[in-house]
């Protein structure tokens, strides 16, 4: 690939060589293919030979500065991360025009819209290379449906071969007719497990069968009397003709009809690694199907609880939309604080039901529900490679333990916190709210420590971005628009508990007046001080608003506040996998430590007010 960009004669180029050499691109992962270590360059370079393949016309240089570049965007290397897009096209154009890299139109366009199909009515010359680059990056992407439809067809039509002569009987054969048993069988004086047994005979015994009823009992000639038998442990093996040989009923069928026992044995676990196979290949499919499903449909099905949750939040502080704005007025500010704070009691009370509602649906269905979602990939789809990554006889060895490990282990410790957790919300009011971020920040916030690799002291842990336009803390937004602007690539939706909360308009004016430029360490200053947890602004020149829960050394104030219900990918617009799954935050010690601090500390002012 070098040998191929070191051809290029546009300006700036080196400096992309140097960057490529010096940041993880030739080891990084790509989005939610080709992920393994190595896949961007692997799937830049796919990408590449599909386009010369399809159109050989288009200038080659063009063809690799797309094909390499579209995707650059999934490396890293400190100082050279650009956020502020959601779609990683535009993300990777960004970072080339910080790089240097000299750009033709077309080669912009392409990048940047990728993802997208021309619209038609629009193909000419100047989006010829945007349309080669889309197609073959969604082939290079996409496994390929068709050629696994095929293989899927020829391992059923090879099981159904292997199974014909282990089928139980049939339902249209005829009889009488001489089946094999296909294990020790009783034989019984009528058609009931209760009836009394006659005899015991072995496996791969002849025995003739006059009639099967629907209850699943076969009708025999046992030693000239009439007898019967499970007929599901029974094969068919042929009519009886008036001219065929008699069978003596203890005799054993041949090795050339079921062959030794040892065969017998590899047969069977033949048939059951197909099974395996088949199964684990329509699953893969279910669940992208499912994770793509997911961010299409889901927001039209949780609209209602999207406008409960809105009601929580606009109805525990109405007057919300008149303080949008500080006046000037330090000391008339001070008592509309301690006014309105007494104000919010009555609306608590009013809000329980509500609460408990919403604490419900996002931490019972939602979160449960996603969790679930994880489990189960990570039985079918392993990403460890000790649990079965890239080995199909380790896939399938270790398949009953990703299966208690993941659904039945950690599942019941997801609904455990879950149901403490609703508990909680409804004493101590939560909000279902939206943080942007990139792929691998909110892999290492949100996945459970230790299940996959080793624990790094950043998992498990929310660290203080750049900007902090309304104090130094972790943001978060009450719509998903406003978070799509500071996202790189991923969404996290959350439960948080932002406690004592600030209205910025209603702060002294000094503390306002830092708002709205970076790093306005002075209202977390502030706010900490006079025991606020989360500051709210309304940020006047976006029209949105947005929380800042103040953190002061990197450690957000209170882990317990802040608990991931589920993660989006808008890059690929899909439910983002989150390997292992996320963390138990209510089993994480330093959250109960900091629960039982909070319940201390209110318990202690109940007992200095009574």
């Amino acid at each position: 690939m070098i040998s191929l960009l070191s051809d290029i004669n546009r300006e700036g180029i080196s400096s992309v060589i140097s960057y490529l050499h010096h940041s993880d691109y030739f080891t990084a992962h790509c989005h939610h293919h080709h992920r393994y270590e190595g896949g961007l360059a692997d799937h830049s370079l796919d990408v590449y030979r599909r386009m010369r393949k399809m159109k050989p016309d288009l200038p080659d240089e063009s063809c690799r500065i797309v094909a390499f570049f579209h995707d650059i965007c999934s490396s890293h290397m400190a100082g050279y991360d650009v956020v502020g897009h959601h779609h990683h096209g535009q993300r990777s154009l960004d970072l080339l025009d910080v790089l240097g890299l000299e750009l033709h139109e077309e080669e912009r366009i392409a990048i940047s819209r990728h993802m997208h199909h021309v619209p038609s009515g629009v193909f000419n010359e100047q989006t010829a290379l945007w349309n080669c680059l889309h197609k073959c990056d969604k082939k290079s992407a996409t496994p390929s449906y068709g050629k696994r439809a095929a293989k899927l067809a020829l391992m059923w039509v090879m099981l159904f071969h292997l199974l014909i002569p282990c089928l139980a009987l049939d339902v249209g054969a005829k009889y009488p007719a001489w089946c094999a048993t296909t294990t020790s069988l009783n034989i019984r004086s009528s058609g009931s497990q209760k009836a009394t047994k006659i005899a015991t005979v072995p496996t791969r015994t002849y025995l003739q069968v006059k009639s099967v009823d629907d209850n699943g009992w076969a009708e025999i000639d046992y030693e000239g009397r009439t007898a019967y038998c499970a007929a599901r442990y029974l094969r068919y093996v042929e009519v009886v003709k008036e001219d065929s040989p008699s069978r003596n009923y203890l005799a054993p069928i041949t090795s050339t009809v079921s062959g030794s026992g040892i065969w017998s044995w590899v047969f069977g676990i033949a048939i059951v690694a197909f099974v395996l196979a088949i199964l684990r290949q329509i699953l893969m499919v279910i669940l992208g199907w499912i994770a793509i499903l997911f961010y299409k449909v889901y927001p039209l099905i949780s609209f209602p609880f999207y406008v409960l949750n809105w009601l929580q939040r606009f109805l525990a502080k109405p007057w919300r939309p008149f303080y949008k704005k500080n006046n000037g007025n330090d000391a008339e500010n001070e008592r509309k604080r301690r006014t309105l704070e007494w104000c919010k009691i009555p609306f608590y009370i009013l809000l329980t039901p509500l609460r408990f509602v919403n604490a419900i649906y996002y931490n019972l269905a939602v979160h449960c529900s996603f969790e679930l979602f994880n489990y189960l990939v990570e039985v079918i789809v392993p990403f460890n490679r000790k649990e079965g990554r890239g080995s199909f006889l380790r896939w399938a060895l270790l398949l009953p333990w990703r299966i208690i490990k993941y659904p039945l282990w950690h599942g019941s410790f997801t609904l455990i916190e879950s149901l403490l957790w609703t508990i909680i919300d409804t004493f101590v009011p939560a909000l279902t709210l939206y943080h942007g971020t990139d792929y691998n920040a909110s892999v290492s916030i949100t996945q459970g420590p230790g299940r996959i690799s080793k624990r790094q002291w950043l998992t498990g842990v929310w660290n203080v971005g750049g900007g902090n336009f309304a104090g130094n803390g972790i943001y978060f937004a009450p719509v998903r628009s406003t978070a799509y602007h500071y996202s790189a690539g991923s969404l996290i939706v959350c439960r948080v508990s932002l406690g004592r909360t600030l209205d910025l308009g209603l702060a002294p004016k000094r503390v306002f007046d830092q708002c709205g430029y970076p790093n306005a360490i002075g209202a977390t200053d502030w706010g900490l001080k006079n025991g606020y947890v989360t500051g709210e602004w309304w940020r006047d020149d976006a029209d949105w608003w947005e929380y800042c829960m103040y953190d002061w050394q990197n450690r957000y104030n209170d882990s317990w506040r802040i608990r991931p219900l589920y993660v989006l990918d808008i890059s690929d617009e899909r439910l983002q996998r989150i390997p292992g799954g996320m963390y138990h935050w209510l089993f994480n010690r330093m959250a109960v430590q900091d629960l039982y601090c909070h319940v201390s500390k209110k318990i202690n002012r109940l007992g200095e007010l009574f």
